[in-house]
Order: structure tokens, then C-alpha cells, then sequence
């Protein structure tokens, strides 16, 4: 699962977006249960460097972020999130950034022709210095800026400078972390490759597109089913085995549908549930089937991760274990169309 924090900074939907695009199930969250056990981070942002560092401080994000990256885990860091890196800025006075590169982010004023506009807003290009992340694409592709501050770092960690009355460091890349001053989301098909490439590297190949659509297309149908919670069969694609007899209704269909992990409605909690949300053993949905009359579901999924979050505990009883209903049942009746 790619997660995307929501800290309160900037419009996160284009970063979404693009991800979907691309057929990676992503969600937006400020949740730091959710943080802590995403797959890849992602932190984009724009507007003030003090005003981004005091959310993360405020939601009690940054010790997660530093974590995740101490663990080598991916993380995606773009225009705010990536000068956030970084030991300090000088916008508006002197503040301490995470630190987690050594390096300072500047202001261009007075360092820049007067004639030259701040921000510096627009398409540019790149002249990678490393070629991590950036395989597929011309000599020196063009991405689009908006940034009146840039970063001066290591030279170590740099992958690419761009120039605007000077260079400056236009991304990073170090162990599993990728950053960007650019904005990727909004650069076009360069930018989409470059997100493709660090996702491919980390995730591998996305679900295929005809599988995601499905999944979109099958929704539709659901608007036919009136009753307000739904029965669901969740049966593993490979084995066939069915793994799980649970409920949804509409709103953990839709965080379903979202982020392509089974999401389940608890008739005793009242409340969404995940199966997988602590431990990260998620069940991946590839499709989801409804029946021939149109009362009850099929969630068609793929196990990510061991497989069970708890040993066989209490004597070797099953119940203890996620799966304490595993029912061999090769005739299920469910359509197609």
C-alpha cells in the first residue's frame, strides 16, 4: 500500500491521482496506525517550510517518518516534503527541518537576477547526475516547479540539478528514499515514469488495468442491493480457499474500492475494520463478484504479507489465528455477469 500523509499542507488528491493512474492501490491518511505500517510514504506539500514542520509535529508524525526511513522502508518526498529533509530553511527565519539529509534550503531572493520571477513556477529541465529512478527517459526531460526556495545538499545523495539564474538540487535519491522539488504528479508523462519506476522498484508491477476496471465496473452493480449491510465471501485467487465470512455496506465497500484492501463492516463494533490493519497482512482485492441474486458478495484476493498475525495459541486453536474459518468450497455460485 503506497500512503500518502495528509499533515494539512497543500492539495494531496493530484499525488493520488497519479498513483491510481498508474494502477497502485493509495490512500490519504492521516491515521498513525496507518503510517506506521504503510509499505511506501509518501510526503508531498507546498506553502511554508515552519507551517509544514509544526502539522507533522502536531499529528505526531514525525518520529513514524524517521522511523520508516531508518528501517530502509521506501518513502517519496515532494516540494515541501522533499526540502522537509532537509537540517534547516531560511524561510522566514531559521528553522529546523527533519534532518534526516544534511543540507539547507535558501531562498533565491538576492541570489538570482531581479529580472528573474520568484517562484519560480513553470517547466524546466533536469541534468540528471545519477540515473537511479530516471531509466526511460530523454537526455533532459522537462517537470514542472513551483518553489521560491531551493536545497543545497550533499553531493552524495544528489540526482539531478536544474537551473534558474543558478543550480540547484532538483531531486535525491538515497538507499529506498526518492525526492523531488519538482512535482511529478503534474509533470506529464515524465513525471509519471518517474513515479512508475520508483513504485516498480519497490512494488513491482502493478495489478493489471482490465483488473481494476472490473473492479470498478462490478460496483456499479451494487447500487441494486438495498439492504444496508452485505454479506461477503473472501476466498484466496490462487488456492480457492475461502478465508474469511464477514459484512461490509456501502462505506467499507467504497475504502475498498479506494484502496484495493478488504475492508469490512463490524455489525457488533459498528465500526470499519481491516483485516491486517496492525500487523500489515492485508488480503490485496483483485475482483470482486455478486451473486446471481444480487444479495451478497465475492471479494477475490490475493494474501500480502506471512499470512496470519498471530501464531496457533490457547492449545492449538485455530480461532486465534486470522483465518479461523477456512471452508474448501470449490462451487460457489457467483456471476460473471
Amino acid at each position: 500500500m503506497i500512503t500518502i500523509i495528509d499533515y494539512g499542507v497543500g492539495n494531496l488528491k493530484s499525488v493520488q491521482k497519479a498513483f491510481d493512474y498508474l494502477g497502485y492501490p493509495v490512500e490519504v491518511t492521516n491515521d498513525l496506525d496507518k503510517l506506521k505500517n504503510a509499505t511506501i510514504l509518501v510526503l508531498p506539500g507546498v506553502g511554508a517550510f515552519e507551517e509544514g514542520m509544526a502539522q507533522l509535529t502536531k499529528m505526531g508524525a514525525i518520529p513514524i517518518i524517521k522511523d520508516h526511513i531508518k528501517q530502509k522502508k521506501p518513502f517519496l518526498g515532494i516540494c515541501l516534503g522533499f526540502q522537509l529533509l532537509f537540517e534547516t530553511s531560511e524561510e522566514n527565519g531559521i528553522h529546523q527541518g527533519l534532518g534526516i539529509f544534511k543540507g539547507a534550503v535558501k531562498n533565491f531572493t538576492d541570489r538570482i537576477d531581479s529580472n528573474l520571477k520568484i517562484p519560480h513556477m513553470g517547466w524546466n529541465t533536469l541534468s540528471p547526475i545519477q540515473s537511479h529512478y530516471l531509466k526511460g527517459l530523454p537526455d533532459h526531460p522537462f517537470v514542472y516547479f513551483v518553489h521560491s526556495y531551493f536545497v543545497e545538499a550533499e553531493p552524495d545523495i544528489i540526482l539531478s540539478k536544474t537551473t534558474y539564474g543558478l543550480e540547484f538540487v532538483s531531486a535525491i535519491a538515497k538507499d529506498n528514499v526518492l525526492a523531488t522539488q519538482f512535482h511529478p504528479e503534474k509533470s506529464g508523462d515524465v513525471g509519471l515514469s518517474i513515479l512508475k519506476n520508483f513504485c516498480e522498484t519497490h512494488l513491482g508491477k502493478p495489478p493489471s488495468i482490465e483488473k481494476t476496471h472490473r473492479l470498478t465496473l462490478d460496483f456499479t452493480k451494487l447500487q441494486n442491493i438495498k439492504t444496508p449491510v452485505i454479506p461477503v465471501v473472501v476466498q484466496d485467487i490462487e488456492s480457492k480457499t475461502v478465508l474469511i465470512l464477514a459484512y461490509t455496506n456501502k462505506l467499507a465497500l467504497s475504502e475498498t474500492l479506494k484502496t484495493r484492501v478488504a475492508t469490512f463492516w463490524s455489525t457488533s463494533r459498528q465500526e470499519l475494520w481491516v483485516k491486517g490493519a496492525t500487523s500489515g497482512n492485508t488480503l490485496d482485492v483483485i475482483d470482486i463478484k455478486v451473486n446471481c441474486e444480487q444479495n451478497s458478495l465475492l471479494y477475490l484476493v490475493k494474501l500480502n504479507g506471512k499470512g496470519a498475525c498471530h501464531s496457533l495459541n490457547h492449545n492449538g486453536d485455530p480461532r486465534f489465528s486470522c483465518y479461523y474459518r477456512k471452508i474448501e468450497n470449490q462451487n460457489l455460485d457467483f456471476c460473471d455477469e
